[in-house]
């Protein structure tokens, strides 16, 4: 009779086969077997809960790598802790885009971006979980502090995640004294608003309010009367200056015909005058010369004659003083009654400019 099979024993050797394909299968179909890979170091300062081993590395979320190992190193000359992060990237994940250069070994590249700016940072991959990734970027505006954790691999410097900034703004907040503040910001407002003072110039604003909208009630009925009243005084100004304008133009032709008839009654006056002086003047002469035996009354009267015929003339002639201040009288009054017409003939195109003036 034969012996019977421990079965304990099958069943592990069962399940170590499976164990070996699988992982086989997880090996060599990943590809990352035949891969070359670089270990690389970044080391941070703050907390890194939420980043565990096997967690990705990203290049702008281009997969580039995975974290192998986290650690905790004391630094006693700052007393404090740095937190260096392991990581194994992919050599074929970042290829050179210029086929035709040499390729250099993968640690010589890794330096090489380190010092074009290459930086590490720690992002959140889930804000449920918390979890979180290492993040690959450019920042070549901030500083590259190297600890030189591990001298035979390359460092990539880290930098600040949005968070961790956001944290450090937080943490410096003075939340003491603000909310301090704060309290005495309500008070205040508690004070003010529940202030007899503040009810008093509600009361007040509304009564001064309600007055504002019962004069302002007031001026449009005002301002209606006073529209319709104005539009009156206007009508009857505009009559008003109608019949003046008529009256004004019947006086100007008047003027003009008494300037014209007193020009020409004068200038025929002044005619007859000339002729008289003339003839008297002719008389003297012959009655010096043919009537010498006259008496002195005779000639004292003649004399006298002659003087008042040229008192006459001096008064009416084309240069007399008296004339010319008539004959600027005559020309004042045409020139009004033409400054009259034209009022006259404006106020009747504008009849508002009695109220708003000229040009408004």
């Amino acid at each position: 009779m034969s012996k019977r099979a421990n079965t304990t024993v099958v069943g592990a050797f069962v399940i170590g086969a499976i164990a070996l394909v699988l992982g086989a299968v997880m090996l060599f179909g990943t590809g990352q077997f035949f891969n070359e890979r670089v270990v690389v170091v970044t080391v941070f300062e703050g907390s890194v809960t939420g980043l565990q081993v096997g967690s990705p590395v990203e290049f702008r979320g281009v997969p580039v790598g995975t974290v192998t190992s986290i650690k905790a190193l004391y630094d006693p000359e700052k007393t404090s802790f740095v937190i260096p992060v392991y990581m194994s990237l992919d050599s074929d994940s970042v290829t050179n885009i210029r086929e035709d250069e040499p390729e250099e070994s993968p640690q010589l590249e890794i330096e090489k971006m380190i010092e074009f700016g290459l930086r590490a940072r720690l992002d959140i991959r889930s804000l449920v979980t918390g979890s979180k990734f290492v993040a690959l970027e450019f920042h070549p505006d901030t500083p590259a502090t190297i600890l030189g954790v591990d001298g035979n691999i390359p460092e990539i410097p880290s930098t600040a995640s949005r968070l961790d900034k956001f944290t450090s703004l937080f943490d410096n907040l003075n939340l003491d004294e603000m909310a301090g503040k704060a309290i005495l910001t309500l008070d205040g407002i508690s004070k003010l608003v529940n202030s007899p003072a503040l009810a008093s110039t509600i009361e007040n604003l509304d009564k001064t309010a309600r007055g504002a909208n019962a004069l302002v009630l007031q001026l449009q009925t005002d301002t209606h009367k006073l529209s319709q009243t104005a539009m009156e005084t206007l009508e009857q100004t505009r009559q008003s200056v109608a019949a003046a304008e008529t009256v004004l133009t019947t006086a100007l032709s008047d003027v003009s015909r008494l300037s014209n008839n007193t020009d020409e009654r004068l200038e025929h006056v002044a005619n007859k005058l000339d002729k008289a002086l003339s003839a008297v003047r002719t008389l003297a002469t012959n009655l010096d010369t043919q009537v010498k035996p006259l008496s002195d009354s005779t000639k004292a009267t003649m004399n006298q004659a002659t003087l008042t015929l040229e008192a006459v003339e001096t008064l009416i002639g084309e240069d007399s003083h008296t004339r010319y201040n008539l004959d600027t009288t005559l020309e004042e009054l045409a020139a009004a009654a033409r400054s009259v017409r034209l009022m006259a003939d404006y106020l009747e195109q504008n009849p508002d400019a009695l109220l708003k003036g000229k040009g408004q």
